[in-house]
């Protein structure tokens, strides 16, 4: 009896725990309606954007809504059910049979009571996408977040695709090894999704290659000795200004290599312009610090790109930025540049913001239909003046000789007579001190040549003014006998013609001075001259060879053989001298491969002298 009432207890306590496991199964929130499958997802989208289509391309079987929408529809398919918020599209997602949940802007959320594997993680600003598992794969529930972006392939449906793979089992549809046949299944399915995702490495290999090839375009392909020194990376654009102070002042803009598909890969660059300062001898890179003094040390470009026009020396800086040009000067210190104040007449077509003096005065060729005028404009003004305007002469290149005097270049005005001798440009010296008035040598003073291309200043000669003048395939230092105030001082009181046109005199030019620089000058082609400021070279590009692209070479300013200091397949441009006159900046343009971009990025070489 007593063995026999001892096993009716235990036979009754067994089926009591049977019990109350039966009601605590009813009771706790577990699974319910149909069985999940790894390919259904819900999507909670926070933006006006839409990820039903994407989805759908990939494989997937996508619901898309709003939480609200969602708990409605809750209440309708489950009555009695009181979950509201994110804990009702995991009750809804379970019911319906989609595994998981996406949910866009995840840090906006309240996640309180929900059990969730490992805890809330915390979210970052790159976490645009949690996907939440349900039903079945909810005890816990795991999270899992998008990593961040690539630099390469971004965007919101990729970043949606990384946080949905990051899941079991979808992550194991990735995998080499399928594991069994629901997953080989899960990846038929996914298959479309499953490319884009090794695309994202894929393109990542991609773009590493091509930096890889341009960094070897830039460095290895280069033969000169010594070789040039880059001033910066090959992800960034750069203009580099010489300053007077013996420091560099870098305008770079970040590039990125983006695909959208994986395939292609095109050149995407930031919209902010940073402004770095580097002392004379610093290492490019590591010693760049912020040019705060200019614009805080950044430009946001949300228009038209930036422009930065330095003066001869470099000691003012022209900054056109949404309409307005700022006028800076170089004080004393590392890149302490004072602004002087703004200008807001408007840039016309064909108008560049204007070449400043070292006191701040602007200079700005205006090129209209029917005439050209070169302007000066001080900060603070709303209009500019004509220092001299012209309905029959071309202007061209104007550049400070001094912070009273300019030169430029003009195209001979048309003959009336088609049979009249051919004319020649002409190059002008106008004097702030003397509007409408210009003195004039013609282009012939040249060993006969008809064009002049361009003129830029040297420092003083024993008698007077120096400078560069560039006509045809020759450079030509021009000496003049005397100061410029004493050449207009000889105009007397000669008044500009009643027409309007400016008064232009031919100036006798035999005191003058025209000396060739370069011994050998049978080059096809070369340009943007650019004196030392200690006198004694002249850098300039030159082409080499027909099809080749331009390299950097100097010449002694009181000429000889010209050596050429850059050696490579690259275009080479635009040299300017340190304040120092030992080295060179340049700007070198690169093709990237696979895009139809040229960057320009900017490289120093020591002049050797």
């Amino acid at each position: 009896m007593q063995r026999s009432s001892r096993g009716k207890y235990v036979a009754l306590a067994l089926l009591l725990c049977g019990a109350v496991a039966a009601i605590a199964l009813y009771l706790r929130p577990g699974p319910f309606g149909k069985p999940e499958a790894a390919e259904r997802v819900f999507v909670v989208p926070a933006r006006n954007l839409s990820y039903l289509v994407i989805l759908g391309q990939w494989g997937f079987e996508p619901v898309e809504g709003g939480l609200e929408r969602m708990t409605s529809e809750l209440r309708d398919k489950v009555p009695g059910a009181s979950e509201a918020g994110v804990a009702a599209a995991l009750r809804l997602a379970d019911w319906s049979g989609h595994a998981f949940v996406a949910f866009e802007d995840p840090a906006q959320h309240d996640w309180s009571g929900l059990d969730i594997a490992g805890g809330l993680p915390t979210f970052e600003p790159h976490h645009r996408f949690a996907v939440v598992s349900a039903g079945d794969l909810a005890f816990p529930h795991v999270m899992t977040l998008n990593p961040k972006p690539s630099d390469v392939m971004a965007g919101p449906s990729v970043d949606l695709l990384a946080a949905l793979f990051a899941q079991e089992p979808l992550a194991s549809a990735l995998r080499d090894d399928p594991g069994s046949p629901e997953v080989m299944l899960l990846r038929g399915k996914l298959e479309a999704g499953i490319r884009t995702v090794r695309s994202v490495r894929e393109a990542e290999a991609r773009v590493a290659k091509v930096l890889e090839t341009s960094q070897a375009r830039l460095t290895t392909t280069e033969t000169a000795t010594p070789a040039p020194v880059l001033l910066g990376g090959v992800r960034e654009a750069m203009q580099t200004i010489a300053l007077a102070d013996g420091g560099l002042l870098l305008v770079t803009n970040a590039m990125r290599l983006v695909t959208t598909n994986g395939d292609d890969t095109q050149a995407s660059f930031t919209t902010r312009h940073d402004l770095s300062y580097v002392p004379a001898g610093a290492d490019p890179i590591a010693g760049r610090t912020p040019c705060t003094s200019l614009l805080g040390g950044s430009i946001e470009q949300t228009g038209a790109r930036p422009l930065l026009v330095p003066s001869t020396r470099g000691d003012a800086l022209v900054i056109h930025h949404e309409g307005v040009s700022r006028v800076y000067t170089l004080g004393e210190g590392g890149c302490n540049f004072v602004h002087r104040g703004d200008i807001r007449v408007p840039l016309e077509r064909k108008q560049d913001p204007g070449v400043p003096s070292s006191a701040g005065t602007v200079a700005r060729l205006r090129l209209g239909d029917d005439d050209s005028a070169i302007a000066l404009i001080k900060p603070g003004d709303e209009v500019a003046l004509d220092l001299v305007r012209s309905t029959s002469l071309g202007l061209h290149y104007p550049a400070w000789l001094d912070d009273t005097t300019l030169i430029a270049v003009s195209d001979p005005p048309d003959p009336d007579d088609p049979d009249a001798p051919e004319r020649h440009d002409g190059l002008l010296f106008l004097s702030t001190e003397h509007p409408d008035r210009a003195l004039r040598i013609d282009a012939a003073n040249f060993a006969g040549n008809p064009t002049i291309h361009t003129a830029v200043p040297a420092p003083p000669g024993p008698k007077g003014p120096r400078l560069i003048v560039q006509s045809r395939s020759q450079l030509y230092r021009v000496d003049l006998p005397r100061s410029v105030p004493e050449l207009f001082a000889s105009l007397g009181k000669k008044r500009p013609p009643a027409d309007g046109e400016p008064l232009v005199v031919d100036v006798d030019t035999r005191e003058w001075t025209f000396t060739p620089l370069v011994q050998d000058n049978d080059r096809l082609d070369m340009g943007s001259p650019a004196v030392a400021p200690r006198g004694d070279l002249v850098a300039f590009r030159i082409r080499l060879e027909d099809k080749i692209p331009p390299e950097i070479a100097v010449v002694p300013l009181t000429g000889g053989p010209m050596r050429v200091l850059t050696r490579n397949s690259l275009d080479d441009r635009d040299p300017t001298f340190t304040a120092d006159g030992k080295s060179i900046v340049f700007s070198t343009f690169y093709q990237v491969d696979t895009t139809d971009w040229s960057v320009a990025i900017g490289r120093m070489v020591p002049t050797g002298s």
